[in-house]
Protein backbone atom coordinates (compact mmCIF):
# COMPACT_ATOMS: atom_id res chain seq x y z
CA UNK A 1 0.00 0.00 0.00
CA UNK A 2 2.86 2.40 0.81
CA UNK A 3 4.40 1.62 -2.57
CA UNK A 4 1.10 2.35 -4.34
CA UNK A 5 0.66 5.65 -2.45
CA UNK A 6 4.21 6.64 -3.32
CA UNK A 7 3.64 5.88 -7.00
CA UNK A 8 0.56 8.08 -7.01
CA UNK A 9 2.60 11.05 -5.82
CA UNK A 10 5.94 10.43 -7.49
CA UNK A 11 5.11 8.46 -10.63
CA UNK A 12 5.70 4.84 -11.55
CA UNK A 13 6.93 2.76 -14.42
CA UNK A 14 5.97 -0.62 -12.89
CA UNK A 15 3.07 -2.33 -14.64
CA UNK A 16 0.89 -3.89 -11.93
CA UNK A 17 -2.83 -4.47 -11.60
CA UNK A 18 -3.07 -2.23 -8.51
CA UNK A 19 -1.32 0.73 -10.10
CA UNK A 20 -3.30 0.28 -13.33
CA UNK A 21 -6.57 0.34 -11.36
CA UNK A 22 -5.47 3.44 -9.45
CA UNK A 23 -4.46 5.22 -12.66
CA UNK A 24 -7.71 4.39 -14.46
CA UNK A 25 -9.84 5.45 -11.49
CA UNK A 26 -7.90 8.69 -11.09
CA UNK A 27 -7.99 9.63 -14.77
CA UNK A 28 -11.75 9.02 -14.94
CA UNK A 29 -12.33 11.27 -11.91
CA UNK A 30 -10.07 13.98 -13.32
CA UNK A 31 -11.73 13.68 -16.74
CA UNK A 32 -15.15 14.26 -15.18
CA UNK A 33 -13.70 17.17 -13.19
CA UNK A 34 -12.39 18.72 -16.42
CA UNK A 35 -15.76 18.22 -18.10
CA UNK A 36 -17.49 19.96 -15.17
CA UNK A 37 -15.05 22.87 -15.41
CA UNK A 38 -15.89 23.22 -19.11
CA UNK A 39 -19.64 22.93 -18.39
CA UNK A 40 -19.61 25.75 -15.84
CA UNK A 41 -17.39 28.00 -17.97
CA UNK A 42 -19.44 27.53 -21.15
CA UNK A 43 -22.99 26.98 -19.84
CA UNK A 44 -24.14 30.47 -20.86
CA UNK A 45 -22.70 30.25 -24.37
CA UNK A 46 -23.74 26.65 -24.99
CA UNK A 47 -21.67 23.71 -26.19
CA UNK A 48 -21.89 20.38 -27.99
CA UNK A 49 -22.66 17.53 -25.52
CA UNK A 50 -20.34 15.27 -27.53
CA UNK A 51 -17.42 17.58 -26.70
CA UNK A 52 -18.19 17.21 -22.99
CA UNK A 53 -18.08 13.42 -23.36
CA UNK A 54 -14.78 13.71 -25.23
CA UNK A 55 -13.21 15.57 -22.30
CA UNK A 56 -14.02 12.57 -20.09
CA UNK A 57 -12.89 9.88 -22.53
CA UNK A 58 -9.77 11.53 -24.02
CA UNK A 59 -7.67 11.53 -20.80
CA UNK A 60 -8.58 7.87 -20.26
CA UNK A 61 -7.48 6.89 -23.77
CA UNK A 62 -4.22 8.84 -23.51
CA UNK A 63 -3.45 7.36 -20.06
CA UNK A 64 -3.96 3.82 -21.32
CA UNK A 65 -1.71 4.41 -24.34
CA UNK A 66 1.07 6.02 -22.32
CA UNK A 67 0.88 3.43 -19.53
CA UNK A 68 1.02 0.43 -21.85
CA UNK A 69 3.84 1.78 -24.03
CA UNK A 70 6.99 0.92 -22.13
CA UNK A 71 10.07 2.64 -23.50
CA UNK A 72 10.72 6.37 -23.36
CA UNK A 73 11.25 6.50 -27.13
CA UNK A 74 7.92 4.80 -27.83
CA UNK A 75 6.23 7.11 -25.33
CA UNK A 76 7.66 10.15 -27.07
CA UNK A 77 6.42 8.95 -30.46
CA UNK A 78 3.00 8.10 -29.02
CA UNK A 79 2.76 11.49 -27.34
CA UNK A 80 3.68 13.31 -30.54
CA UNK A 81 1.00 11.37 -32.39
CA UNK A 82 -1.63 12.12 -29.74
CA UNK A 83 -0.94 15.86 -29.82
CA UNK A 84 -0.89 15.87 -33.63
CA UNK A 85 -4.28 14.14 -33.80
CA UNK A 86 -5.77 16.41 -31.13
CA UNK A 87 -4.50 19.50 -32.94
CA UNK A 88 -5.68 18.30 -36.36
CA UNK A 89 -9.14 17.17 -35.28
CA UNK A 90 -9.97 20.12 -33.01
CA UNK A 91 -12.23 22.99 -34.05
CA UNK A 92 -9.88 25.88 -34.78
CA UNK A 93 -12.43 28.68 -34.40
CA UNK A 94 -12.71 28.21 -30.65
CA UNK A 95 -9.31 28.34 -28.99
CA UNK A 96 -10.79 27.81 -25.53
CA UNK A 97 -12.06 24.39 -26.66
CA UNK A 98 -8.61 23.64 -28.03
CA UNK A 99 -7.11 24.53 -24.66
CA UNK A 100 -9.42 22.07 -22.93
CA UNK A 101 -8.48 19.36 -25.45
CA UNK A 102 -4.77 19.85 -24.77
CA UNK A 103 -5.34 19.87 -21.02
CA UNK A 104 -7.32 16.63 -21.32
CA UNK A 105 -4.28 15.13 -23.08
CA UNK A 106 -2.06 16.51 -20.31
CA UNK A 107 -4.17 14.81 -17.63
CA UNK A 108 -3.99 11.53 -19.51
CA UNK A 109 -0.23 11.89 -19.92
CA UNK A 110 0.36 12.66 -16.22
CA UNK A 111 -1.80 9.78 -15.02
CA UNK A 112 -0.44 7.39 -17.65
CA UNK A 113 3.08 8.03 -16.34
CA UNK A 114 1.83 7.46 -12.79
CA UNK A 115 1.93 11.10 -11.67
CA UNK A 116 -1.65 11.09 -10.41
CA UNK A 117 -0.97 13.60 -7.65
CA UNK A 118 0.54 16.08 -10.08
CA UNK A 119 -2.39 15.57 -12.44
CA UNK A 120 -4.84 16.32 -9.63
CA UNK A 121 -2.93 19.43 -8.55
CA UNK A 122 -2.77 20.67 -12.15
CA UNK A 123 -6.52 20.15 -12.53
CA UNK A 124 -7.24 22.15 -9.37
CA UNK A 125 -4.99 24.98 -10.55
CA UNK A 126 -6.61 24.91 -13.99
CA UNK A 127 -10.07 25.10 -12.38
CA UNK A 128 -9.04 28.10 -10.27
CA UNK A 129 -7.60 29.91 -13.28
CA UNK A 130 -10.78 29.32 -15.29
CA UNK A 131 -12.86 30.52 -12.32
CA UNK A 132 -10.92 33.76 -12.10
CA UNK A 133 -11.16 34.30 -15.87
CA UNK A 134 -14.93 33.76 -15.88
CA UNK A 135 -15.66 35.85 -12.79
CA UNK A 136 -13.50 38.73 -14.02
CA UNK A 137 -14.80 38.43 -17.63
CA UNK A 138 -11.17 38.65 -18.72
CA UNK A 139 -10.91 39.08 -22.49
CA UNK A 140 -14.68 39.28 -22.92
CA UNK A 141 -16.10 41.30 -25.79
CA UNK A 142 -18.79 43.83 -24.89
CA UNK A 143 -22.43 43.42 -25.89
CA UNK A 144 -22.14 46.43 -28.20
CA UNK A 145 -19.08 45.09 -30.05
CA UNK A 146 -20.41 44.01 -33.43
CA UNK A 147 -19.38 42.86 -36.85
CA UNK A 148 -21.30 44.42 -39.73
CA UNK A 149 -21.39 42.91 -43.21
CA UNK A 150 -22.84 44.99 -46.04
CA UNK A 151 -23.28 43.72 -49.61
CA UNK A 152 -23.05 46.31 -52.38
CA UNK A 153 -23.18 46.02 -56.21
CA UNK A 154 -19.83 45.97 -57.98
CA UNK A 155 -20.66 49.16 -59.89
CA UNK A 156 -21.30 51.13 -56.67
CA UNK A 157 -18.41 53.20 -55.31
CA UNK A 158 -18.36 52.14 -51.66
CA UNK A 159 -15.52 54.48 -50.63
CA UNK A 160 -16.84 56.50 -47.66
CA UNK A 161 -20.38 55.54 -48.70
CA UNK A 162 -21.52 54.58 -45.20
CA UNK A 163 -19.15 56.70 -43.11
CA UNK A 164 -21.72 59.28 -41.99
CA UNK A 165 -24.21 56.61 -40.95
CA UNK A 166 -21.62 54.68 -38.98
CA UNK A 167 -20.41 57.87 -37.30
CA UNK A 168 -23.99 58.61 -36.27
CA UNK A 169 -24.75 55.22 -34.70
CA UNK A 170 -21.32 53.98 -33.53
CA UNK A 171 -18.86 55.08 -30.86
CA UNK A 172 -16.09 53.66 -33.03
CA UNK A 173 -15.76 51.60 -36.18
CA UNK A 174 -13.19 50.36 -38.67
CA UNK A 175 -13.39 48.60 -42.00
CA UNK A 176 -12.02 45.11 -41.48
CA UNK A 177 -12.24 43.46 -44.88
CA UNK A 178 -13.56 43.82 -48.43
CA UNK A 179 -14.15 40.79 -50.64
CA UNK A 180 -15.99 39.90 -53.83
CA UNK A 181 -18.92 37.48 -53.74
CA UNK A 182 -21.37 35.95 -56.24
CA UNK A 183 -18.64 35.42 -58.86
CA UNK A 184 -17.42 38.99 -58.58
CA UNK A 185 -20.80 40.64 -59.14
CA UNK A 186 -20.98 41.95 -55.55
CA UNK A 187 -18.69 43.32 -52.86
CA UNK A 188 -19.05 42.42 -49.20
CA UNK A 189 -17.78 45.07 -46.79
CA UNK A 190 -16.96 43.95 -43.25
CA UNK A 191 -16.76 46.42 -40.36
CA UNK A 192 -15.82 46.04 -36.70
CA UNK A 193 -17.82 48.54 -34.69
CA UNK A 194 -19.02 49.51 -31.24
CA UNK A 195 -22.64 50.67 -31.25
CA UNK A 196 -23.71 53.62 -29.15
CA UNK A 197 -25.92 52.74 -26.18
CA UNK A 198 -29.59 52.85 -27.07
CA UNK A 199 -28.96 52.65 -30.82
CA UNK A 200 -32.07 51.96 -32.88
CA UNK A 201 -30.76 49.13 -35.03
CA UNK A 202 -33.87 49.11 -37.22
CA UNK A 203 -33.37 52.76 -38.11
CA UNK A 204 -29.68 52.19 -38.80
CA UNK A 205 -30.52 49.24 -41.07
CA UNK A 206 -33.07 51.31 -42.98
CA UNK A 207 -30.50 54.02 -43.68
CA UNK A 208 -27.88 51.47 -44.76
CA UNK A 209 -30.36 49.67 -47.03
CA UNK A 210 -31.20 52.93 -48.75
CA UNK A 211 -27.52 53.23 -49.73
CA UNK A 212 -26.71 49.63 -50.74
CA UNK A 213 -29.77 49.03 -52.93
CA UNK A 214 -31.62 46.94 -50.31
CA UNK A 215 -29.08 44.12 -50.54
CA UNK A 216 -28.03 41.87 -47.67
CA UNK A 217 -26.88 43.44 -44.37
CA UNK A 218 -25.78 41.31 -41.40
CA UNK A 219 -25.06 42.55 -37.87
CA UNK A 220 -23.47 39.97 -35.54
CA UNK A 221 -22.01 40.01 -32.05
CA UNK A 222 -18.22 39.82 -32.41
CA UNK A 223 -17.92 36.90 -29.95
CA UNK A 224 -20.07 34.73 -32.23
CA UNK A 225 -18.28 35.71 -35.43
CA UNK A 226 -15.10 34.08 -36.73
CA UNK A 227 -12.40 36.65 -37.36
Amino acid sequence: MDELFSSILEGTTTLTLATAAAILAAVIVLGFALALIYHFSERKEGYAPSFLVSLVILPLVVAIIIYLVGSNTARAISLAGIFAIARFRSEQKNFKDLTFVFFAVTIGLACGLGYIGYGAVATVIFALVMLVINLSHFGAIGSNDMKLNIVVPENLNFESLFDDILNQYCDSWTMHKVKTIDFGTMFQLSYFLVLKKGTNQKKMFDELRARNGNLSITLTLRKYEAE
